[in-house]
């Protein structure tokens, strides 16, 4: 009888260790899985708008105030912004501000860290 009892303590340790061993890979998936889901909405790619492989692209909460800036800084650098208007696409890792006039893009720029940077092809 105590041979018995003593394989069956043997083979509960085991079920406890496999048991154990199968949660520890499910609470790693889990966390593989939502760091991943936090980066894009799961259906764009790796550096979708839900997110990016790179950092933050700046303090903008909106895309207007974005927009609007994007306007002060061609004001400031580039002269006449009379009858000038904004579009802002957000990438995740920057955005990017289109400046028009009259439908005809004028400028582009590219925003991320806090800064402006010229992509005008």
């Amino acid at each position: 009888m105590e041979e018995k009892k003593s394989k069956g303590h043997k083979l509960a340790g085991i079920l406890f260790t496999i048991g154990l061993s199968i949660g520890a890979l499910i609470m790693v998936f889990v966390v593989v899985n939502n760091s991943l889901s936090a980066r894009t909405t799961g259906t764009e790619d790796w550096a979708g708008r839900g997110g990016s492989c790179c950092s933050v692209g700046g303090s903008f909460n909106t895309e207007d105030k974005l927009a609007l800036s994007g306007l002060d800084y061609y004001r400031a650098n580039f002269g006449d912004s009379e009858g000038l208007t904004a579009a802002v696409d957000d990438f995740g890792c920057h955005q990017e501000i289109t400046i028009s006039r009259n439908g005809e893009v004028v400028r582009r720029f590219g925003y991320s860290n806090n800064s402006f940077y010229d992509i005008t092809p």
